[in-house]
């Protein structure tokens, strides 16, 4: 988020409503679907923390089963309220974004991925060093910044819990 680097959309998402007390992480991902959609968004994906997902993974009901995952057959295609999700170590634990991704904003490459090796930079030549810069000029887009709502967790997820 600093420059150089792109900003994201996160800055410029709105807050997503509260899914009021004792919600999930799952509540509070479908408050934010459901409430761009009553704007006229459909959105078709969201990113969330790959711990936080890990808790919402693991919750289990009152007979042990698993809720959201078959620990046996777990993919990374995962969906949540018609959604496409996106776990990322790049979302900050706690947080996530939901947003109708399609026509909404827009990611261009300017330059493709530039490499060049030079050995003669300073005393490289000398130590039997290389210096290698890698570049790539990107620019996002937000057309439409109400078509994104960023969320926190909710307070009191955790793992272990039964439901």
């Amino acid at each position: 988020g600093t420059s150089p680097q792109l900003k994201g959309i996160m800055p410029l998402a709105t807050a997503a409503p509260g899914p009021g007390t004792g919600a999930t992480l799952v509540d509070a991902i479908g408050a934010a679907v459901f409430d761009l959609a009553s704007k006229g968004y459909m959105a078709e994906g969201t990113v969330v923390n790959p711990a936080d997902w890990g808790a919402v993974a693991m919750l289990k009901n009152s007979q042990g089963n698993y809720l959201f995952a078959n620990p046996m057959d777990y993919t990374g295609n995962s969906r949540i309220w018609g959604t496409r999700l996106v776990a990322s170590t790049h979302m900050a634990a706690g947080n996530f974004l939901v947003g109708a991704f399609q026509g909404n904003a827009l990611l261009l490459d300017r330059e493709e991925v530039n490499v060049q090796v030079a050995s003669q930079n300073e005393d490289d030549f000398i130590k039997n060093m290389i210096t290698i810069l890698v570049e790539e000029r990107l620019v996002l887009i937000v057309y439409v910044a109400a078509a994104f709502e960023k969320g926190v967790t909710p307070v009191g997820l955790s793992a272990g819990r039964e439901l």
